[in-house]
């Protein structure tokens, strides 16, 4: 039944989707992306993507957060087809005109590059900040030396609380894995934070050190799905963990109770 879900997921969205276009008025398609989001959290939620969480009234307000942007992608698309502009919408139309892209796709690049470039380093800094308050002596390391510090110090974030704690993946060929067949086409899910606390790797891999080197972790994946803005990330990490570290001389919770995503993939 779980595979079946899995499977039966992408085509049930896409033909919610596609409904919603096919007449081209702005209620039905914003119904059509609406309804697509919420299959697609149905079929996450049935097959452990969100970690089981209910369609609650928070997370409807995130669907229909998402529908909109999705909707207001779809209004822009036309014209940046017709006319483009400097900015990445502009790449996705110039591809749905050329026959690269459908505009299913084009919703959901332009979606993955929104998250992929803010809730990402979002995450990043908060759990940074997070563990800088749960190890002060490595908060007042940083902030003997923010510039020199910075680095290391983004990269041990990096590692000890990955802002990706998953991602999924399809097998291009079989492979076999420690007595087991991976079969080409199976749909499996990597998880980096594991990866990132592998004792075989790291020593002391529990241990929150800004000065570890080296440090290969693997939040920004590897190979060919390795993160097109890792670079960025970094350098967005250095500047907030630097300015923070010679602004405040100390960080603190307000609260004992945290509250994170009931999501399977982002930290």
């Amino acid at each position: 039944v779980v595979v079946a879900l899995a499977e039966m997921g992408d085509k049930t969205q896409l033909i919610a989707l596609t409904l919603g276009l096919r007449y081209r008025r702005p209620w039905t398609v914003m119904l059509g992306i609406f309804l697509a989001t919420v299959l697609n959290h149905a079929m996450a939620s049935a097959v452990g993507v969100w970690g089981g969480a209910q369609v609650d009234a928070a997370v409807l307000g995130w669907l229909l957060g998402l529908s909109f942007l999705a909707f207001g992608v779809w209004t822009l698309v036309p014209d940046r087809a017709e006319a483009p502009a400097d900015d990445f919408i502009s790449v996705l139309a110039q591809a749905e005109k050329g026959g690269v892209f459908t505009r299913h796709q084009v919703l959901v690049n332009t979606a993955l590059l929104l998250f992929a470039g803010h809730e990402t380093t979002m995450n990043l800094i908060c759990n940074g900040s997070l563990a800088f308050i749960r190890n002060p002596a490595q908060w007042e390391q940083l902030r003997a030396e923010p510039e020199g510090a910075a680095r290391l110090a983004t990269e041990e974030c990096l590692r000890y609380d990955p802002p990706v704690k998953s991602t999924q993946r399809i097998a291009a060929e079989d492979v076999e894995r420690r007595g087991k067949t991976i079969r080409k086409g199976d749909r499996i899910r990597w998880i980096m934070a594991a990866a990132n606390r592998d004792p075989r790797a790291f020593e002391e891999p529990d241990r929150f050190d800004i000065g570890r080197q080296p440090n290969t972790h693997v939040s920004f994946g590897a190979g060919i799905h390795y993160c097109l803005g890792a670079s960025l990330a970094r350098i967005e990490g250095q500047e907030v963990f630097r300015a923070l570290a010679e602004r405040f001389g100390e960080l603190r919770l307000e609260t004992d109770e945290l509250l994170y995503h009931p999501s399977i993939q982002f930290r």
